[in-house]
């Protein structure tokens, strides 16, 4: 669950831009999900007024404790993070979007894949970077063999088969 100023905000850029589906809308609380091949599962909610519900207090419990938290923003000890097809085209449009701070643009890491981070509009850290059948098709394309792409990825040739598409 992340702490968010603005609820309408958020949930409006982690549906359309991340292309997350709202499961629930309560207003001040929204929980997002992705479709699999079981159906829509949960997996990020947004808050609003975070510190009064996580205290246990406020309008929002029958009782309140009296209890305060304080919260920050940019403490970086956290991250989201996403898998795309087309990180180039994600990262294009994340930089036309006014009140997100890019950390770091794309890079590549060593194991194969490219990624970027940024932070959405609440200053958590976001990691987005393209997914392990983009990356295998991309390096197979760049010339290495299945074999090859199975050590940089550091897993079974079996496995780079499969988000090949090779019997």
């Amino acid at each position: 669950m992340l702490n968010v100023t603005d609820v309408k905000k958020s949930k409006l850029f982690y549906s359309t831009v991340m292309g997350m589906e709202i499961i629930s809308d309560q207003s001040v609380h929204v929980i997002l999900g992705t479709s699999t091949e079981y159906g829509v599962e949960p997996t990020l909610g947004l808050q609003y007024d975070f510190p009064a519900i996580v205290a246990g207090g406020g309008e929002y419990t029958l009782r309140p404790t009296g209890a305060k938290i304080e919260t920050s923003t940019k403490i970086n000890n956290t991250q989201i993070y996403f898998e795309v097809d087309d990180l180039d085209d994600l990262v294009a449009e994340l930089k036309s979007i006014d009140g997100i701070e890019i950390l770091h643009d794309i890079v590549e890491y060593t194991y194969g894949p490219r990624g970027m981070r940024f932070y959405d509009y609440d200053k958590h850290i976001v990691e987005v970077s393209e997914n392990f059948e983009t990356v295998a098709k991309r390096l197979q394309l760049q010339g290495l063999a299945v074999e090859e792409i199975a050590e940089r990825f550091g897993d079974p040739v079996e496995y780079v088969k499969r988000l090949l598409h090779i019997g």
